[in-house]
């Protein structure tokens, strides 16, 4: 799906012919379900086996509103047995309606599992298996669809860009905001998000316009995500236990939208959801956040629906749901058809106490290790007492005697994990769909594959031992994650501790050699940097990034010749390596050469004409020609492509500050630093402005702070 420019509001593109298909033939049936429906509840009603009051044809439409929270354990939570947080929102929400204890994730990573809550399929059938390189196939029919197709208006606001419009759980919403521009910025291809606060104030407007009409709501809060820094008074509250602190946060901010429902007569009438992405470990298993392993800790999730005229209060569900249940629930509250080729199940009947569900178990998987290291993906069958843990060493765990699932009964147990292996090829067999991989742009492409996003073999005619267990794999995960944190705090010999460690561990983890040349770069030991970058090419020849890594490098030491020579061979290699182009291009302005550099510039454009990089480059090429309006053209394309740039922030001050705009520069030179603040001409630029303006305390600090970072 190709990305569109950002808004605050947007409306979403067509869907394919056969898609529309199948919208049909799905409404064609919901008038009959309907009218199940209402038969059903009548009769309980008049047996007298429900607590809550049905659904009548008077009635007005019920709405949805969909709360999905990133990283949220279900044990604490409040309404879960919790104690160590406060979270009086969700407590009410659950007492005032049904809480699942059993729920569980389809992944422990946010893209699949949110891609299983808006179709009702696992990720083997939906093709979403990871964060980053996956989009949601057109394909697909998703939740939003079905109600945009019943008249619901829809909108959707999240919380991070992992969940942004390219990856395609836009469809159906007639708004999706993921506008990150007031948000957090993070280093090192972190996603950009914004505070749950922020996501409210861009949601509230939204629902309050269209409260007298049919909606579907969905917000996204990324807030208990690591790190843990929540606001003001959670970070004092909760300084001791900050994951709780951000939880205590977010339930916060669903308060400010229930009392928004309950001000505008909304309360009876909405149903609302909350569900979590997936857990956090914490540490239990060795793994400090979430996405290597399929352990409760990450895949148990909170569940809670709450509909006071439709469902029974303080409902407690102890069967076993999945994530792929919300959608057929959802709809089946709604009197709207239900999707024939789902994996998720109706839990109406169970919620009011009418029946049991007919699932026994709930599946699982996490494709993380492969797709970041290489390593054995993982896949799992979760019953109500026993758990299957597919992996190059099998684990099968009784939850009942082990909820903790410390214990490995795989071997005397072989009945049992013969049934849930039958179970668990029925979910990943022959009816898994294709992994629909995001045609990622060869920049962003490199980015993540440079920052262990996508795996990188040692060259395409090795061949590889089996993948190694994640199990055995943990301290060398922890190292890597270690390694980029210390990055991130600009603690570069710790970082290179860490990663010299992994190499150690695992001699030919790519990743992992240019995680330390990158740190001996930012430490200012070129040579290391060189020779680390030069092992790579040892056994990986044809490594376009190692070569133009080394062009980096010489060029900061200005040697010229060798750094146009590194450059070129990177393009031998791979002619649509654009990096490499760029960074010629660079090279030859530098050299005072610019038609040549806009020459260069602009064949990596007709290659791939958004690509970021290259529109700054050529704007600060035009810039250095004199053509103001096409250098400005051209940055703003490049900021529409990265909002979040700090090299093309950076080159708009200078344009800026060339045009008399002190207030204008200032401001792109700040933009430029919350992305990446160790940049010395960037805070020296910032401190001559302040000097000129008389502001000479603020002006010490950036001339000091770039003296910091480059005493030369």
């Amino acid at each position: 799906m190709q990305k569109q420019a950002k808004s605050s509001a947007r409306a979403v593109s067509a869907r394919s012919p056969r898609k529309w298909i199948r919208l049909v033939l799905l409404s064609s049936l919901a008038l009959v379900i309907w009218a199940l429906l209402l038969k059903d509840g009548q009769e309980a009603d008049v047996a007298g086996k429900s607590s809550f009051v049905t659904v009548h044809n008077e009635r007005p439409p019920l709405n949805v509103l969909l709360f999905t929270l990133d990283t949220a354990r279900a044990d604490h939570i409040g309404a879960y047995g919790y104690s160590d947080v406060r979270t009086p929102t969700i407590d009410a929400l659950a007492k005032g309606g049904v809480l699942f204890q059993r729920a569980i994730a389809t992944a422990p990573v946010t893209l699949p599992s949110h891609s299983s809550i808006m179709t009702g399929l696992y990720p083997p059938k939906h093709g979403v298996r990871d964060n980053g390189t996956f989009a949601l196939s057109e394909e697909a029919v998703t939740l939003a669809e079905i109600l945009h197709d019943a008249d619901y208006v829809t909108g959707a606001f999240v919380g991070a860009a992992v969940l942004e419009q390219r990856y395609g759980l836009t469809q159906g919403f007639d708004v999706y905001d993921d506008d990150f521009s007031k948000g957090r910025r993070r280093p090192l291809f972190m996603y950009a998000e914004r505070r749950c606060e922020q996501v409210v104030s861009a949601a509230l407007p939204w629902l309050e316009e269209k409260k007298n009409e049919p909606f579907f709501g969905w917000l996204h809060f990324y807030d208990p995500h690591a790190s843990y820094n929540s606001p003001e008074p959670w970070a004092t509250e909760y300084e001791t236990h900050p994951y709780d602190g951000e939880i205590a946060y977010t339930d916060h901010c669903i308060g400010t939208v229930i009392d928004a429902l309950r001000d505008w007569g909304l309360w009876t009438t909405t149903l609302v959801v909350i569900a979590a992405d997936h857990g956090e470990s914490l540490g239990e298993h060795g793994e400090k956040t979430h996405g290597l392993f399929i352990y409760d800790a990450t895949v148990r999730i909170p569940l809670i629906f709450h509909a006071p005229l439709h469902l029974p209060a303080g409902q407690i569900v102890e069967t076993i749901v999945s994530q792929v249940d919300i959608l057929p629930t959802i709809l089946a509250l709604l009197g709207q058809a239900l999707p024939q080729q789902i994996d998720g199940q109706n839990l109406v009947r169970l919620m009011r106490g009418q029946g049991e569900a007919r699932r026994r178990m709930a599946y699982s998987e996490t494709l993380l290790p492969k797709y970041h290291y290489g390593w054995a993906e993982l896949t799992g069958m979760t019953s109500q007492t026993w758990k299957l843990i597919e992996a190059p060493r099998p684990e099968f765990y009784s939850l009942q005697q082990d909820p903790k699932e410390l214990v490995n009964v795989y071997e005397r147990e072989q009945l049992r994990v013969r049934n849930f292996r039958k179970a668990l090829t029925g979910v990943v067999g022959d009816s898994a769909v294709p992994e629909t991989r995001l045609d990622l742009e060869p920049e962003i492409a490199e980015r993540l594959r440079g920052l262990g996003y996508i795996w990188q073999p040692p060259s395409s005619d090795v061949s590889l031992e089996a993948a190694p267990d994640p199990k055995d794999m943990l301290a060398t995960h922890e190292h890597m994650q270690q390694g980029r944190e210390y990055m991130r705090q600009d603690r570069y010999d710790e970082a290179i501790a860490e990663f010299e460690t992994v190499i150690k561990i695992n001699p030919k983890s790519i990743s992992t050699y240019f995680d330390l040349a990158s740190a001996y770069v930012e430490k200012g030991t070129p040579d290391l940097a060189r020779h680390t970058l030069s092992t790579v090419l040892s056994f990986d020849p044809q490594n376009p990034r190692a070569y133009t890594m080394m062009g980096v490098i010489e060029t900061r030491l200005k040697r010229t010749e060798e750094a146009r020579a590194l450059f070129q061979r990177a393009l031998d290699v791979d002619p649509h390596y654009l990096g490499a182009r760029v960074h010629l291009a660079g090279l030859w302005q530098q050299q005072g050469k610019l038609d040549k550099a806009e020459d260069t510039v602009r064949e990596a454009l007709q290659l791939v004409p958004t690509h970021t990089g290259a529109l700054g480059r050529l704007g600060s090429i035009l810039l250095a020609k004199g053509d103001i309006a096409g250098a400005e053209d051209k940055l703003r394309a490049a900021l529409q492509s990265d909002p979040y740039d700090a090299l093309v922030h950076r080159t708009f001050g200078i344009l800026h500050d060339q045009a008399g705009r002190p207030d204008q520069a200032l401001h792109a030179y700040q933009e430029a630093l919350k992305t990446h603040y160790r940049l010395a001409d960037v805070h020296n630029a910032i401190g001559i402005i302040y000097t000129k303006q008389g502001k000479l305390g603020r002006a010490g600090v950036h001339i000091k702070e770039a003296l910091r970072i480059n005493p030369t």
